[in-house]
């Protein structure tokens, strides 16, 4: 009997130490998470965390490339974010905007629109041909003079971020 009753005791303490530091993992853990996203929202990082150090303004887009894609660390203006998932954004680029994706699908907020956005990314060119922009003119009804006055090829860009910061 006496044997019976310390097995019990020694199982509920066992228990109980096996249940308690399960919980003490279990805080832990979810006391980093919170931490983690703590910090996301408190920065409005979001994909990979980055910082605002060394960005360039979007209209330095050009200088930056030696081949057709570069490594970019960009800031600019917001205009359009996916209203479906936040799964892209344009940024204000002149008179123009530039598409940015999300790599590794990580979304934003998709009321930021008129924002300033920081992000770290790759950036691709692609040259337009003259025959290609006179019909992109055509199809969105520009006029006839304005299509006779487009005479060069110009690059477009796209950009696919590892993470953004806005504010």
């Amino acid at each position: 009997m006496k044997n019976r009753i310390r097995l019990l005791i020694l199982l509920t303490v066992s228990g109980i130490i096996t249940v308690s530091s399960c919980c003490n993992k279990a805080e832990k853990k979810k006391g980093n998470t919170a931490h983690t996203e703590t910090v996301i929202l408190a920065s409005n990082n979001y994909g990979a965390q980055i910082t605002k150090t060394g960005a360039r303004e979007m209209q330095e887009l050009p200088s930056m490339f030696t081949t057709d894609t570069a490594v970019v660390k960009l800031t600019g203006k917001i205009v359009e974010v996916c209203q479906h998932s936040g799964c892209w954004l344009t940024v204000a680029y002149g008179n123009e905007e530039i598409m940015v994706n999300m790599k590794n699908e990580f979304s934003v907020p998709k009321d930021i629109s008129g924002k300033t956005v920081w992000l770290d990314g790759v950036a691709v060119r692609q040259l337009v041909s003259v025959e290609t922009l006179k019909k992109i003119a055509a199809e969105n009804r520009q006029s006839q003079t304005e299509i006779d006055a487009i005479t060069k090829p110009v690059y477009d860009y796209t950009i696919e971020a590892s993470g953004v910061i806005v504010e």
